[in-house]
């Protein structure tokens, strides 16, 4: 008999090189001595990899600790199959890396942005990872519900009711045991920052119709295009309606930075159609021109706003550029920030926050006659 032999697949030959990394790692090794006893050993517990026989697996004694004991755990390619359980469990490098970090940021409150980018792959393929390693899904759910804290009662609610179930299920269908939080899964941490966090602000109702946040925008007219102010009420991308809030809750002023451009007429035809443009999506709509002897740009209208408010200022104040897209690395960001401080969802003692990702870095000591020593603008990663 003749056997035609084709060229494997990519995912194929994945599959393969991962097996006889696994094969390596526990042929020839007899694993976690502590680990065996009577008919439990390692023959009879380790093979076939990569998670061996079930039934050997209890409390802290798990298939990675006493079958891959000092062994480099296997890389996988998650992207080479349509099913990552197909490739194993809770002890693929993909998922105790990311137990790693999200108890590094559980536990002592070390953030990390490979952990950002983690959460957000892990469950935007929800199923297919809780049918892999529960822990992990629930992990990145609760790093979800974490990130989006400050939501409204019905899309927060959804997901928090899809965590419960989930995390049911998992118990009940013996996926997730006392050994998965025994052995750094922060679960139990996870769900207590999620409670307190939400736990922390109030609802539009309870703030009642005060002026929360000011949004500044330096603006110059002449052309300028302020669209992205209606992602304060929604994003085009996501179904959530933010409106309520924002016009209960956050006041937009135009800060003109230009006017000495504009006559008498031109500057009030200018403010009745910025009110009119968005009067009815924001708390008040104000404008203000600046007539400084020396414009100084944004610190012109910023430095303008403060003295007008320095003594009546609201909770918050956003100072952006009428091109705010262009500075910051995503309107999310922005949005997410003004939306959660509405809600009184940002702590007091917040401080500054600086959201813009390019700013102009001024040298000490700089002079005219210095030229290595010029304002530059500097990039944030």
């Amino acid at each position: 008999m003749f056997l035609e032999m084709s060229r494997p697949s990519g995912a194929a030959c994945s599959l393969l090189l991962l097996w006889s990394s696994w094969m390596a790692q526990v042929v020839g090794s007899e694993g976690d001595p502590s680990c065996w006893m009577g008919a439990l050993q390692f023959d009879t517990c380790c093979l076939p990899p990569p998670r061996g026989k079930a039934s050997c697996w209890e409390g802290s004694f798990s298939y990675q600790r006493c079958c891959l004991s000092g062994a480099i755990l296997p890389v996988v390619d998650v992207n080479s199959v349509e099913d990552i359980s197909q490739l194993g469990g809770c002890e693929l490098n993909i998922f105790q890396e990311f137990k790693t970090r999200s108890g590094a940021w559980y536990k002592e409150n070390r953030a990390n942005l490979v952990l950002f980018h983690e959460f957000v792959y892990l469950f935007s393929r929800f199923d297919a990872m809780f049918k892999s390693c529960a822990p992990a899904a629930l992990t990145a759910l609760l790093l979800k519900l974490e990130s989006m804290y400050f939501a409204d009662e019905s899309t927060w609610n959804g997901l928090f009711q899809i965590y419960v179930e989930k995390y049911h299920q998992a118990v009940a269908e013996g996926v997730l045991l006392q050994s998965h939080h025994e052995n750094g899964w922060p679960l139990l941490e996870g769900i207590r920052k999620v409670n307190a966090l939400r736990s922390s602000g109030g609802e539009p109702a309870e703030l009642g119709t005060r002026e929360v946040v000011d949004l500044v925008v330096c603006y110059c007219g002449r052309g300028e295009r302020v669209d992205w102010l209606r992602a304060f009420q929604k994003m085009p991308w996501r179904p959530e309606d933010r409106s309520l809030s924002t016009r209960r809750h956050v006041a937009l002023k135009f800060y003109h930075k230009c006017g000495e451009l504009f006559s008498e007429e031109e500057r009030e035809a200018e403010r009745q159609r910025l009110v009119a443009d968005w009067g009815s999506m924001f708390r008040t709509v104000e404008v203000r021109y600046v007539d400084d002897a020396l414009r100084a740009d944004d610190c012109s209208a910023y430095l303008a706003y403060i003295v007008d408010r320095y003594d009546d200022l609201p909770e918050f104040t956003v100072f952006l550029h009428a091109d705010a897209p262009e500075h910051i690395p995503t309107l999310d960001l922005l949005t997410d920030t003004v939306f959660a401080a509405s809600r009184g969802y940002l702590p007091n003692e917040l401080g500054f926050l600086h959201l813009s990702h390019n700013y102009v870095h001024q040298e000490v000591n700089c002079s005219a006659s210095n030229s290595s020593c010029q304002p530059r603008e500097k990039w944030e990663i």
